[in-house]
């Protein structure tokens, strides 16, 4: 079983669920066990920042050729925020088990919001 986990991730391959992640274990209120290196975060230190982490990646696309998303989580719930493309079954199934979002790890419930707005289009 994998440790509970919050980041953000890139889906290269959506027939086969192909993942590019990063992520850093955190407690059921999301805050970091082990920190992420901050040339990974927003400005605030608190939340992965897509475009800063894949440039620590050294990809030729550009960080929006893949359809993304995030997860987060808080109060023992957890949330994936992902572009519509991704909302499958097996996608989201695979995003589940690599962010460890289970009961065994203290999540009660993984919610998925399906996010159209110019935050998470992408050009490939």
């Amino acid at each position: 079983m994998s440790a509970l986990k919050r980041g953000v991730f890139w889906v290269t391959d959506i027939e086969n669920a192909e993942l590019i992640i990063a992520a850093a274990e955190c407690d059921t209120e999301g805050r970091f066990i082990t920190p992420p290196a901050p040339e990974m975060l927003a400005d605030s230190g608190r939340e992965f920042n897509h475009k800063r982490v894949w440039e620590t990646l050294g990809r030729r696309e550009s960080y929006n050729f893949y359809p993304r998303g995030r997860v987060q989580i808080r109060r023992g719930k957890a949330v994936i925020y992902c572009n519509p493309a991704l909302c499958m079954e097996g996608i989201i199934g695979r995003v589940t088990t690599t962010f460890g979002l289970c009961a065994s790890n203290g999540i009660s419930s993984v919610r998925v919001v399906a996010d159209g707005s110019e935050h998470y289009k992408y050009t490939g």
